[in-house]
């Protein structure tokens, strides 16, 4: 069987059309019950090009790569930062684990900022993460009869709840058995799985059942009587005045502030917030010329209220003096505002009448 750990993703990195800023093991490596003939999950996040994040077409938020090294089929999927900062925002332990797996192939300072900030994002909702995926795994087991999701059922239970008590991502089976209260069976079943990746299970189904029932009810107690906060504790990011489209997202990061350096320039430092602030950019660039509904409006220095809409799809019937002035009024607004907004928007707004 492959290590994981011994996998040269040098020449698979330099391949990729856009800087990856980390890649980890995830799957049942991490997990702690690989089999013999188990593939190689790999995990991470690509950074886009601002470029592509301002404009009007929305750019893929996931790359995949698959292939077969020494007779083991390896994974790569790679979230955009954008895609992958929103989804640690969406009480998403999945993403959290690939961001936290100790199985690390390939870092970068980005990496280390992303993993500092993820304890900020925890809070006791994620309960709901690990109880849904459990319930979906139960019911694969319970079709297929085999032992992987089984074993899954129970990794993501006991997870959630060294969650909600400690405040901790721990994804590792073997060392949650040590640490919360597990069936005593679980090893047997990690040994039998390491044999073969999709083999059945030959355990008591009413036990088992039993089993999982008690522990969704430790998770909910677990959850109940968390310290974990009902919101992300991090700061939240400030780079300009939110429209209330823009505001309403502002408060869903809750990113520190000292994440809102740079964009490009640097993959290491200040991408978190920027990049949750491009993808607002973009989309309301996309509804203001769209033609669906109404744009968010943005909230500018001066305390003023302008619909981006309004502005780009009105046709020009005159060059009135008020009408010039109010276009001079916008596109100024948007000039003191975020540089990656500035062009783009700011030649919407400079448009020829119709």
């Amino acid at each position: 069987m492959i290590d994981a750990l011994d996998i040269d993703l040098v020449p698979v990195v330099a391949e990729q059309p856009d800087p990856v800023l980390f890649a980890t093991v995830s799957g049942a490596h991490l997990y702690g019950f690989p089999s013999r003939d188990s593939d190689v999950d790999l995990r991470g996040v690509h950074l886009l090009p601002a470029a592509d994040l301002v404009g009007l077409r929305e750019p893929a938020g996931t790359r995949s790569r698959m292939w077969v090294r020494d007779g083991v089929e390896m994974d790569l999927v790679t979230h955009d930062l954008r895609k992958f900062a929103r989804l640690m925002l969406r009480r998403n332990g999945y993403v959290l684990e690939q961001l936290l797996s100790p199985l690390v192939v390939h870092t970068t300072d980005a990496h280390r900022e992303l993993a500092a900030l993820a304890p900020g994002v925890l809070t006791s909702h994620h309960a709901h993460h690990y109880r849904g995926f459990a319930t979906t795994q139960w019911r694969l087991f319970e079709k297929t009869g085999e032992l992987k999701p089984l074993l899954y059922t129970f990794r993501v239970l006991l997870t959630g709840i060294h969650l909600m008590r400690g405040g901790e991502v721990q994804a590792h089976l073997p060392t949650l058995l040590g640490e919360v209260d597990a069936p005593a069976y679980l090893p047997e079943l990690i040994a039998a799985k390491a044999e073969q990746e999709h083999g059945g299970a030959d355990v008591d189904h009413a036990r088992v059942e039993a089993d999982i029932e008690r522990l969704h009810g430790v998770l909910d107690e677990a959850q109940a009587a968390s310290a974990l906060p009902d919101a992300p504790s991090t700061t939240p990011c400030t780079t300009s005045s939110y429209g209330s489209g823009w505001r309403a997202e502002a408060r869903r990061t809750r990113i520190r502030k000292s994440s809102t350096r740079r964009w490009s320039g640097s993959a290491g430092r200040g991408l978190v917030c920027d990049a949750l602030s491009a993808s607002s950019a973009s989309r309301v660039i996309q509804d203001s010329t769209s033609g669906h509904g109404t744009s968010p409006r943005l909230t500018v220095s001066s305390g003023s209220r302008w619909s981006l809409t309004s502005i780009v799809r009105r046709p020009v019937r005159s060059r009135s003096r008020a009408l010039m002035r109010r276009r001079r009024r916008c596109v100024a607004c948007f000039q003191r505002g975020a540089p990656w907004l500035r062009t783009s928007a700011s030649s919407f707004l400079r448009w020829p009448s119709a």
